[in-house]
């Protein structure tokens, strides 16, 4: 028969063991098992900002008694972090070790070990149950759960924050998109316009716009061969857009910029407008025409008397007389006029020296 009739009443759970620095055995335990897949150990990291039980795999239980319900230690494989919390409890699977008849008669020893297996497994339940009333035991699970509640609900939120974040991108990106399309047909038909009105680089006069259609005035066009330049259509023809003011006089100088003003007062007829000599000035054909029509008047002394030219007048110093010629002699003038008229004449026509 078994010796382990009957059960102890016992918890089959062991405290919190607290293990030492690079400490790796625990034991031997408080309660005794039927076989070392009966345990389950379990570690913790006190520091831990959510300090959690994690089932342990690197460990090995070893029964520390002879007999099939026995003792156990629990070793593993590395050193622990010191302070790290260990804890280990039973979990006897519930299930037939082996039949209790042999040859028709029932055997006691069978019976005994499945009933201590089956005893175990309701001590095991029972201490599940009783941890499962305890609310301290229940306190960590369901603060856990109410803390995943929370996160989940939060989850949910952030969801729908980012739900509807996403629905106003899509409006936003729709807005964009039609605004985008805008821009563009309003882009093409800009460079449509400007396509028409400048038709790029020609070799000659274009006879139609770059989309064939008949020409606009304004249009414009750079000719790339001779004469070179950018031309303008009228509306009837095309002619050079610009002229070059190189060579041109600023109007702001004053001609000051010739290079050669005598030349240019040449070329424009205007030799004789600068400085021209009084003996140089030319005497135009009605200036001439009056002048000889004047009566000519020589001024001398008797010594200097010229031939009695027809019309010729002689103003003598010595004698202070006027005389004109006839052709063959000098006559007085003056005879008959009565007195002072001819020296009135000499005041007004002739110079006081000739008095």
């Amino acid at each position: 028969m078994s010796v382990q009739t009957p059960i102890p009443r016992e918890v089959r759970r062991s405290d919190v063991l607290i293990a030492a620095p690079g400490q790796t055995v625990f034991g031997p335990s408080l309660y005794r098992i039927w076989d070392v897949l009966d345990v389950v150990v379990e570690t913790r990291d006190p520091t831990a900002a959510d300090p959690v039980w994690t089932e342990a795999a690197n460990v090995t239980i070893a029964k520390t008694e002879s007999g099939p319900y026995s003792l156990f230690s629990v070793t593993f494989d590395t050193g622990l972090t010191g302070g790290t919390e260990v804890r280990h409890f039973g979990r006897r699977l519930h299930f037939r070790l082996s039949d209790v008849t042999k040859g028709g008669s029932i055997s006691s020893t069978a019976l005994e070990r499945e009933l201590d297996t089956q005893s175990t497994v309701l001590s095991e339940l029972f201490t599940g149950l009783d941890e499962v009333r305890d609310p301290e035991t229940l306190a960590a699970p369901v603060a856990q759960a109410r803390a995943a509640r929370d996160a989940a609900e939060g989850w949910r939120d952030e969801a729908e924050s980012i739900r509807q974040g996403t629905e106003s991108i899509r409006v936003a990106t729709d807005a964009l998109r039609v605004e985008t399309q805008t821009l563009r047909d309003q882009t093409f038909t800009a460079f449509d316009q400007f396509d028409d009105r400048y038709l790029g680089a020609k070799a000659a006069d274009p006879a139609t716009d770059n989309d064939g259609n008949p020409l606009v005035a304004g249009a414009l066009y750079y000719r790339s061969a001779a004469p070179a330049g950018i031309r303008v259509y009228t509306g009837s023809q095309w002619t050079a857009a610009y002229v070059s003011g190189a060579g041109f006089l600023a109007a702001a100088n004053n001609l000051s910029e010739l290079a050669d003003p005598a030349a240019a007062r040449a070329n424009l007829g205007l030799g004789n407008v600068n400085n021209t000599a009084d003996a140089d000035k030319p005497v135009s054909a009605a200036q001439q025409t009056a002048l000889n029509a004047k009566a000519n008047i020589v001024v001398g002394a008797e010594s200097a008397r010229p031939a009695p030219a027809l019309g010729l007048f002689f103003w003598s110093t010595e004698n202070a007389t006027l005389e004109i010629g006839t052709g063959s002699a000098w006559a007085s003038v003056g005879a008959g006029v009565p007195p002072g008229i001819i020296a009135d004449f000499a005041a007004l026509l002739v110079p006081d020296d000739w008095l």
